[in-house]
Formats: structure tokens, sequence, C-alpha cells
């Protein structure tokens, strides 16, 4: 049921997106003047790691830590955000905030909507939240946000493209919950 409402949520937006997309670029222009210095140093690194290297490297810990049901399981989700977010950014196609407006942004590659920076986090985090509990998970979950704050902050994104990779994540974390019941021999969760 959660997989059916996130792919309506995803579609209704995908489709407010593509009629309504530049409603955003103020935001955009508040963004350009957020941060600066440090600030804007951290959120680089958050957004060139926070992804693929920081995730491959918790599936590897949780592999060595024993829990290798889980790491396969995490790293088929990540697989899964992936493929889900780039058959939606070729559906969309959406510029990015910085090829509309002169802004100091960092470089990105591919359309805006869906970001899969936060496709991948969302949907990774939230399946280490069900899978390891919230004492282990939290620090991902916190993680996940401040990957989305970078992406609208650096001006890679707009907001709705983070929302839109969020929904995805959502699905990616639903069907990761089924490979891992499956993998394991449990109940499918409904």
């Amino acid at each position: 049921m959660i997989i059916i409402m996130a792919t309506i949520a995803l579609a209704t937006l995908s489709i407010t997106v593509i009629r309504y997309g530049r409603l955003e670029d103020p935001v955009m222009a508040w963004a350009a003047g957020v941060g600066g210095g440090w600030a804007r140093r951290v959120m680089v690194v958050l957004t060139r790691y926070g992804r693929l290297p920081f995730w491959s490297a918790v599936v590897i810990a949780m592999a060595g830590l024993g829990r290798v049901a889980a790491a396969i399981t995490v790293a088929l989700a990540m697989l899964a955000s992936i493929i889900m977010g780039r058959a939606v950014k070729e559906a969309v196609r959406r510029r990015r905030p910085y090829e509309g407006m002169p802004l100091n942004a960092v470089a990105a590659s591919g359309s805006s909507f869906p970001s899969n920076h936060c496709s991948v986090v969302w949907g990774a985090s939230l399946l280490a939240l069900s899978l390891l509990g919230p004492q282990l998970s939290l620090p991902l979950i916190a993680e996940a946000t401040l990957v989305s704050t970078s992406r609208v902050l650096l001006l890679a994104h707009y907001p709705s493209d983070c929302v839109g990779g969020f929904l995805i994540g959502v699905i990616s974390w639903r069907i990761g919950l089924i490979i891992y019941r499956v993998i394991l021999g449990l109940p499918l969760p409904l």
C-alpha cells in the first residue's frame, strides 16, 4: 500500500513539476544567498561523499558485522533507487536550477527531477532504520537530511526534486523490505 501511495504522489509531483516547474525560482534565488565559506565547503563534502561512497561503506560495515542479508538488501534498494530515479529523470527532463538562473552552483549532470542523491540516501536510511533499529539508524536519517539539504543549498536541485527523490526512496525502502523478507523466508509486509 505504501508503494502505491508513494508512486501516486511521485506521479502527481512529476506532472506538477512539468507544468509549474518555474515556481521554485524565488526559493533558489534565496538559497543562492544562504551560507558561505565553511558552510558551503561542508555542503560540498556532504553532496560528494554522502551518497554512494558513504552508503557503500555502510553496506560493507553491515556485512562485516554479520548482517549480510541486511547489507545485500540495502545495496539492492540503492540500485532500485538509482534505476527508478533515472527512469523518472528521462520522463520529466527538468533543467537544473543553475541552468535557468545565473547562480553560483555545484556542477551536476543529467536532469534535475528527481534527485538521485535523495532517493539513494532516503531509501537506504529508511531501510536501515527498519532493519537495524533506531539506535543505529538515527544518525543515518540525519545524514539523509543533510545530503538533501546540501543538494538545494548548492543549487543542484529544486526542493521538489528532493521531495521526488524522497518518494523514490520510500518506494525502494518498501521494495527492500520485501527483498529482505524473501531472503530470510519471512512473510511479506503489507
